[in-house]
């Protein structure tokens, strides 16, 4: 059951606009454990399992948040806005012991409750500005601190598969970060039916337990729009985008038994160009084509003269063409298809982890020896076709709508080895197809002014 609550005061007039708020959602599970019989088992066994198995079902959770938003409106026909917020998440529920095994040795937890409380802190400030007819300018700076104030959970003695008691000697790693997001701007219309616009964006992200404690992404934009003309519009986008972090902490991978030039691709240092059209062109105002464009290209840049492991790139290409045609108010006919494709290349090694105290420089461990690389090529492509035919009344008080779509993909593992490889060749997977066709005929028959009957068939072949 959840509960939600919400209070608030608000004051405005004619150029200011102020609101103070509360909102609170509060969870509760009535069954936190759900326990079950184990088929093949009737007593508690050491070493086979036990004769039932148990889970820990959603805790009991808090969320409080008090909030402030204002409105200003100011000369040069400009507006600015701002929303802070300050909430808590909670939850204190009670832990289930190690294992429903009785016949293993106890393992005591290191504390009882979960204990687990995180501040949120939001704001988000705007300014927008039109100080001529020919000129736009938009500013924004976003804020959202996720603080986990959660005491680690200690870890000595566990219970693996509630069949073996094993030392871990670990704890959980409270996750925190602080993101802080400016971006901007300026559109210039030297005509009323064209625009070009240019903006900038810097986003800095603070993490702890993560292995790139911080890391700042910089993000130029350029477009132009063509609207407000009869037969056509255009937009075309440019983004490009630099990620850069702190130096990885290779210290902490190799304490996981991972490669420390192993790159993790939501934080690792990435460069990212997008580009993207849509075009719309209507000759007439019973037919109209429209189209699309884009593509984006991401590689991840090595930082160092080791190996890189992870993902290496990420490219994609896009495009969709489509049209309409209405003949008369009673016919409408619509087709579009679209084609996606995209490619990724990873780069791994099959190998033991490094012996405590070896070094990375030692070519005779597994660890550190490159025959023992190999690559993933990823590609997948799909391709959607859908073609629709509304008849409007032509048959009188009734509509028909008869609708087609046919969805196909395709991807494409490709496995490689080192040229003086140490491994044994990988099986190559053939291609994943999958097809999707749907057909389905959509009537209505208004039969008087406050009655419709209506009937639907639909066919999916998969």
């Amino acid at each position: 059951q959840t509960t939600d609550f919400e209070a608030g005061l608000e004051l405005s007039n004619k150029h200011t606009y102020i609101r103070l708020g509360y909102d609170g959602s509060y969870f509760r599970n009535s069954i936190p454990i759900i326990v079950w019989d184990n088929p093949l088992r009737v007593s508690d066994s050491p070493t086979t399992g036990p004769a039932m198995g148990r889970e820990d079902l959603w805790p009991n959770t808090n969320q409080n948040t008090l909030s402030l938003t204002s409105g200003l409106k100011l000369p040069a026909r400009s507006h600015a806005t701002a929303f802070v917020s300050a909430g808590q998440l909670s939850n204190n529920k009670p832990l289930i012991p190690h294992t429903i095994n009785s016949a293993l040795a106890f393992v005591p937890l290191t504390r009882n409750m979960s204990e687990i409380k995180v501040d949120v802190l939001a704001m988000n400030y705007t300014f927008t500005s039109r100080p001529t007819n020919w000129l736009f300018v938009n500013a924004r700076y976003k804020q959202y601190s996720f603080d986990n104030k959660s005491s680690p959970f200690e870890l000595g003695q566990a219970i693996n598969f509630d069949t073996a008691i094993i030392t871990k000697n670990a704890a959980s790693e409270p996750y925190s970060f602080n993101r802080h997001t400016l971006s901007s701007d300026v559109t210039w219309s030297p005509l009323s039916y064209i625009g070009l616009r240019t903006g900038f964006t810097r986003e800095k992200v603070d993490r702890t337990h993560r292995v790139v404690e911080e890391s700042t992404e910089n993000t130029s934009l350029a477009s132009i729009d063509l609207t407000g003309l009869s037969w056509l519009s255009l937009r075309g986008v440019f983004e490009h985008s630099v990620r850069a972090g702190s130096p990885t902490n290779q210290d902490e991978l190799l304490a996981a038994g991972q490669q420390p030039s192993l790159r993790q691709y939501d934080i690792s240092d990435r460069n990212k160009d997008r580009y993207s059209l849509i075009l719309t062109f209507t000759p007439i105002s019973q037919f109209s084509v429209n189209s699309s464009l884009g593509a984006g290209k991401e590689n991840y840049p090595a930082t160092d003269t080791r190996t890189i492991f992870g993902l290496r790139s990420n490219d994609n290409r896009s495009y969709s063409v489509g049209l309409d045609f209405v003949p008369i108010d009673k016919i409408s006919f619509g087709t579009n298809y679209g084609h996606d494709k995209y490619n990724a290349f990873q780069v791994s090694r099959t190998a033991t982890p490094l012996p405590i105290g070896w070094s990375l420089d030692d070519l005779s461990q597994q660890f550190n020896d490159p025959r023992r690389d190999w690559t993933d090529n990823n590609t997948d492509w799909t391709k959607t076709y859908d073609v629709s035919l509304n008849l409007l009344k032509i048959i009188p008080k009734t509509e028909i709508n008869l609708i087609y779509g046919d969805v196909q993909s395709r991807s494409i593992y490709v496995y490689g080895l080192a040229p003086n490889t140490v491994i044994t060749a990988p099986v190559q997977l053939p291609p994943i197809t999958n097809r999707l066709r749907q057909k389905m005929i959509d009537g209505r028959y208004f039969a008087t002014k406050h009655i419709v009957l209506g009937f639907i068939y639909r066919f999916d072949r998969y």
